[in-house]
């Protein structure tokens, strides 16, 4: 469960960002540049949301080691039990 939440943190950030440089490049109009829609990403990226961002990751990835540990751990608990 705290890692679906951690997901939906992750994926309604990218999505916030991403209408929000839709929204610049279609304000600002002209001809799509790689470099400005470079500089747009990363103004998006850094605003006050990134470290929630970065927080919903490292809980994810926790969640991802434990449950890595966790069948690790039962699988040894398994081997012990057939042998």
């Amino acid at each position: 469960m705290i890692s679906l939440a951690c997901l939906w943190i992750i994926v309604d950030r990218a999505m916030l960002q991403a209408s929000t440089v839709l929204e610049r490049l279609e304000s600002e109009g002209g001809a799509l540049d790689a470099g400005q829609l470079s500089d747009l990403v990363t103004q998006t990226s850094s605003s006050s949301g990134s470290t929630v961002t970065t927080v919903a990751t490292l809980v994810l990835a926790g969640c991802w080691l434990v449950g890595i540990a966790d069948v690790y751990r039962l699988g040894k608990k398994k081997d012990g039990q057939t042998s």
